[in-house]
């Protein structure tokens, strides 16, 4: 009977470990799957800090607002930006407006359908959105453009952007440049 004993307590030992083994494991997979998942999402914002740091670039830090000249194809849809910067001494608020060339053309408010030697090219901001910026910080406001109605192409479609004050008073203002290939 001793001998019988002490070969039931090898497989228990055995199982026990085992069922140790499995559950740390687990919780390793359960850690590393949580850290991998913080990471993606991590490095995909990363991506997006970076191109829109590459795009500011040739925004040289100095002007209350600024617009890189963009890109586009006959055709496409993007979303672009257009960055702003407080160069007061206070915490103020800030809107920024495209002008539009054809007030006529003028869709809800929010969109507006520009028209000159290049074409038809449609341009959706946010309108009336106050943005608050302290004191040195810098901001941006995205526009979406859509084109599919170019008369020619390549062309530059050239519009201006203008920074306001909640009351509508013009802060600065900035070239807004869209080259349609």
């Amino acid at each position: 009977m001793g001998k019988n004993k002490k070969s039931m307590e090898l497989p228990i030992n055995l199982v026990v470990t085992l069922i140790i083994g499995i559950v740390i494991f687990g919780l390793g997979m359960g850690l590393f799957s949580r850290f991998s998942g913080a990471g993606d999402e991590t490095i995909d914002d990363l991506t997006d800090r970076i191109k829109n740091d590459i795009a500011s670039l040739e925004c040289d830090g100095t002007d209350w607002i600024c617009s890189p000249a963009y890109d586009i194809g006959d055709g496409e849809q993007k979303d672009f930006t257009i960055y702003f910067s407080n160069k007061d001494d206070v915490t103020k608020e800030f809107k920024v407006e495209i002008i539009n060339k054809d007030p006529d053309n003028n869709l809800d408010g929010s969109k507006g359908i520009w028209k000159d030697a290049c074409g038809g090219v449609v341009i959706i901001y946010p309108i009336n959105t106050l943005i608050s910026l302290e004191s040195g910080y810098s901001g941006s406001i995205p526009f979406r453009v859509i084109t599919n109605r170019i008369k020619k192409s390549p062309c530059s479609f050239v519009t201006t952007a203008r920074l306001l004050s909640p009351t509508g008073r013009e802060i600065s203002k900035t070239s807004l440049i869209i080259n349609v290939e």
